[in-house]
């Protein structure tokens, strides 16, 4: 009744609305247009048939409704300071508990530690959000269901350049919170010449003679960038050479053991999805607030975009990695057209 605008002769007929009413009801059909027409330049992505399957058979909009164990393995130069101040206020709201790994990597590395890594995510007590840059942890024989996850993903390439840039800065003292960088590259700005002022052009050059060795693969990660971190740390395919094997094991834990993917460049879409997704997490807090923050003080936003050529090697490299996001993001988009959200005022 409050919508229909008052008239000398009475109310109006019914289909006359309020001038409030008719611009929020235009707001609303113009984001639920934009958000359509995202998902119609998203299709038009070529995806492999079995992929194209998988996201048609995976678009359900149930809310999560399992143990309140839910794990962000976070990846790394992908907006996870902004979740996690999301995360924060809502914990306040909520009243779940936030466990920060206190270190850049979890303890996981021997099948002891691994062993006492899922001990304690699977017997503390719930409701709580765990969160670490580290790869998906499997704990079977245990049942699955125990833990949920959720992450992020951004394109591979932005996230390449991104990591490169950042990662020089906090081996040259640029950035003062990453407390010196990699320790294994700590000593480069010594012992190359005009390191801390290189750009990734300059540095790809030597990428084949000078970076790919050993640990200091890290600097220019490679294949697997983002495959990795839904592959996981115990399956032994996810060390294998053959990106394939990765490739489709990552693609199965996306759809069997992630109640959430977002994608960086739809932040405030992917948070509203989080909330449709994971409401005993995110119910109630002011998603289009935090989306438009930016929270990372080290992030670097002047540094030059590479050129064209280096571009295409890296996209070349990482094939399997865009593979893996333009599935994320088909699947994302299907979810957000089945649970009908938008970008509503």
């Amino acid at each position: 009744k409050g919508w229909l605008m008052p008239s000398s002769k009475g109310a109006c007929p019914a289909h006359v609305l309020h001038p409030l009413a008719w611009t929020l009801a235009l707001s609303t059909s113009l984001a639920k247009m934009h958000v359509q027409a995202l998902a119609g330049k998203n299709a038009h992505a070529s995806l492999p048939s079995d992929d194209e399957g998988m996201v048609a058979t995976h678009k359900s909009c149930a809310a999560f409704s399992g143990p309140q164990r839910l794990v962000y393995n976070r990846v790394a130069k992908t907006g996870s300071i902004t979740m996690l101040s999301l995360i924060m206020q809502a914990s306040k709201r909520q009243g779940f508990r936030v466990i920060h790994c206190p270190t850049t990597i979890p303890p996981m590395h021997t099948p002891e530690l691994f062993e006492e890594w899922v001990r304690q995510r699977t017997e503390d007590a719930p409701p709580y959000v765990y969160d670490g840059h580290f790869w998906f942890a499997d704990i079977s024989p245990r049942p699955k269901n125990l833990l949920v996850w959720m992450n992020l993903v951004r394109d591979p390439s932005d996230l390449f350049v991104s990591m490169y840039y950042y990662q020089r800065d906090c081996t040259c003292g640029f950035i003062p919170a990453c407390r010196g960088g990699i320790p294994e590259l700590r000593h480069m700005p010594h012992r190359v010449p005009h390191f801390c002022k290189r750009t990734l052009d300059q540095a790809w050059e030597v990428w084949n003679t000078t970076y790919q060795v050993g640990s200091l693969r890290y600097y220019f990660p490679g294949p697997g960038l983002l495959v990795n971190y839904f592959c996981g740390v115990r399956d032994p395919a996810c060390h294998a050479e053959d990106m394939a094997k990765r490739y489709f094991l990552a693609r199965a834990h996306v759809v069997q053991e992630y109640a959430f993917v977002g994608v960086l460049e739809h932040m405030e879409l992917s948070m509203r999805l989080l909330q449709r997704t994971l409401p005993g997490f995110f119910e109630g807090v002011n998603v289009r607030a935090f989306s438009k923050l930016r929270m990372n003080p080290g992030a670097t936003h002047l540094d030059p975009r590479p050129s064209q050529a280096t571009l295409s090697a890296i996209n070349n490299a990482l094939q399997w990695d865009h593979r893996l996001y333009r599935f994320i993001k088909r699947l994302f988009f299907m979810r957000l057209g089945t649970c009908n959200v938008s970008l509503v005022r």
